[in-house]
């Protein structure tokens, strides 16, 4: 079974607006217990044949403290369940009247630092459903990274195709 030491960076504003939209209370068990589906990804299958585990020794959560998905559920409530389950938190406000924040750029800054700073991490798993992320995607296999990215329904082919795996919204 192939360990990796894994990265990852998790647009937390993205991924729970998606989920949202499909479930409720499948975003809020997201946001609240972000242990549990971590530890999921023990079982997670690299290929059709073999299973994978992963040590994540890189964490990274991007929110938006002051973002709202519901006029009375804010993002930075659940702040709190990421750092205590070891992540780190990068506050992302808003820089445009808007709403637009700059996670993004973070995120793709921070996972290119990592690929130098950070050799003996073999695997990135990019959690937004993002397309913008594509060529990053493209970058890290140039550097013979593993990379997974976390894909909701409207999620495009081509960022599909750039990735070795998928963890699909459903």
């Amino acid at each position: 079974m192939p360990k990796y030491v894994s990265g990852i960076f998790l647009d937390f504003d993205n991924v729970f607006s998606s989920l949202f939209k499909q479930s409720k209370n499948a975003a809020k068990e997201f946001a609240t217990d972000p242990a549990r589906w971590l530890g999921a990804f023990q079982g997670m299958r690299g290929s059709e044949v073999e299973d994978t585990s992963h040590n994540f020794v890189i964490r990274r959560c991007y929110m938006n403290p002051v973002g709202r998905v519901e006029n009375s559920l804010q993002y930075s409530n659940f702040r709190q369940s990421f750092v205590r389950d070891g992540w780190e938190v990068i506050d992302t406000p808003p820089l445009t009247n808007q709403g637009k924040t700059s996670a993004d750029t973070h995120i793709v800054m921070d996972v290119l630092d990592s690929v130098t700073h950070y050799p003996h991490v073999d695997e990135y798993v990019i959690m937004a459903a993002d397309a913008d992320y594509t060529p990053l995607v493209i970058r890290l296999r140039k550097h013979m990274k593993t990379t997974v990215v976390y894909a909701a329904v409207q999620t495009s082919v081509a960022y599909r195709a750039a990735c070795d795996s998928i963890i699909d919204e459903r």
